[in-house]
């Protein structure tokens, strides 16, 4: 075991800092004294490696991406250069420089469709932004397999909490468009299956893969709660008390993954580890943070 404070002035880079997932780290990582070089946006090359090197960074979590499936098919050169070139020069100025503790954000998209999906199972997804992650993947695996770093690859499913301003998730759209005291819209046909997991697990998650040296490739990482798109709704409407608002089924999602579950026995059996959160635990403080935050939605 690690001690309690592992992070206590530990040099850490975190890149994506700004964005939804990022900004929950961060804020964890510097409550437990860890020094931070966060990075907000995609960086040239030569300032990532001088980075690495001025501040003798340790460990770095490569969080930073374009990570909206919409404007990947609409852009797909930038999300390709984004998302796989960024993590091409991670892993490059980290080789250069010897950091040797890489967590690397993939997701549970690049599987496509199916239930249960284990870490060994084929990444057959086709959409721009599910095969920009292929790439992500593959290119961590490759530094890891060839150059023996220490590299974990995150695949999460479904992120939601506090603080995401994405309103191409059905979470935060949800959720912001009743308290405009709105009807809220469910552009699939509602039937869709996934499985979500709170913030504060994925920050616990990330935490434990940096602070262990059991880095072993790919960890999916679930809550093996899997849920419809209409019971979302269905729920956050009963959650708020706003059940005069019937969502409007639009039936007009195209070219995005239907149904889709992990099995994330791997990362559950390697660090003993458990979710601390249902989706309705987690829905409750995910509402109650747009409530008492309005200054980011309005």
């Amino acid at each position: 075991m690690k001690p309690v404070n592992f992070w206590k002035n530990k040099k850490v880079m975190v890149t994506g800092s700004e964005g939804f997932i990022g900004k929950w780290l961060c804020e964890r990582l510097t409550k437990k004294g860890a020094y931070l070089v966060s990075i907000k946006k995609q960086t040239d090359f030569a300032i990532l490696k001088s980075f690495m090197k001025l501040y003798e960074i340790e460990c770095i979590f490569h969080l930073g991406a374009q990570s909206q499936v919409g404007e990947a098919i609409k852009q797909p050169d930038e999300t390709f250069k984004k998302n796989i070139q960024g993590t091409w020069d991670i892993l490059e100025a980290a080789r250069q420089t010897r950091v040797n503790r890489i967590i690397i954000a993939s997701t549970d998209k690049v599987y496509g469709e199916g239930f249960n999906k284990k870490e060994i199972d084929s990444l057959n997804a086709i959409n721009p932004y599910d095969v920009s992650k292929i790439a992500v993947d593959k290119l961590a695996q490759s530094y890891m397999e060839t150059y023996g770093m220490k590299i974990a690859i995150t695949r999460f499913c479904n992120v939601y909490g506090g603080g995401d301003l994405n309103l191409q998730r059905i979470v935060p759209d949800t959720i912001i468009t009743i308290l405009k005291e709105k009807q809220p819209i469910i552009r699939s046909d509602g039937k869709t299956i996934r499985e979500y997991i709170y913030i504060k697990d994925v920050v616990d998650a990330y935490l434990l893969l940096g602070q262990y040296d059991a880095f072993g490739g790919p960890f999916n990482i679930g809550t093996g709660e899997t849920i419809t798109a209409k019971t979302i709704v269905y729920e956050i409407i009963s959650q708020m008390k706003r059940f005069k608002l019937i969502p409007k089924v639009l039936n007009q999602a195209k070219n995005e993954i239907q149904n889709q579950s992990l099995n994330s026995d791997k990362f559950s059996k390697t660090f003993e580890w458990k979710p601390k959160y249902s989706f309705r635990k987690g829905l409750k403080e995910t509402i109650r943070w747009y409530r008492e935050n309005t200054r980011y939605w309005k």
